[in-house]
């Protein structure tokens, strides 16, 4: 009984060590600027064009980057109070941020 428990022990933290690696190798960035392309936008509303349609991706944090699904060429839109909206093919790197700027109105 104690080896039955041991070993579905062993099997659980090596799901969860799977998991946690799969997580870490598919978070890619895109860094959202603003006019002046030096400061992050927070709280930008990001969408991926997938498919034929725009998808809601998510929104900036403090640090204006949102996390994607995918590396490489993506179409991106973002849009934030006071800037026009900016859509851009981006290649997304696998390290790194792919750089998205929006401008003035």
């Amino acid at each position: 009984m104690k080896k039955r428990w041991i070993l579905a022990m062993v099997f659980v933290l090596l799901v969860a060590a799977v998991d946690f690696w799969l997580r870490r190798s598919v978070e890619y960035r895109v860094l959202v600027l603003g006019a002046e392309g030096s400061q992050p936008v927070p709280g930008a509303q990001v969408e991926i064009y997938a498919q034929g349609v725009w998808r809601f991706l998510g929104a900036t944090g403090e640090d204006g980057r949102v996390l994607v699904p995918a590396s490489g060429a993506l179409r991106l839109r973002a849009r934030a109070e006071g800037l026009r909206s900016g859509e851009q093919d981006l290649m997304v790197p696998e390290e790194g941020d792919a750089v998205l700027r929006l401008r003035a109105k």
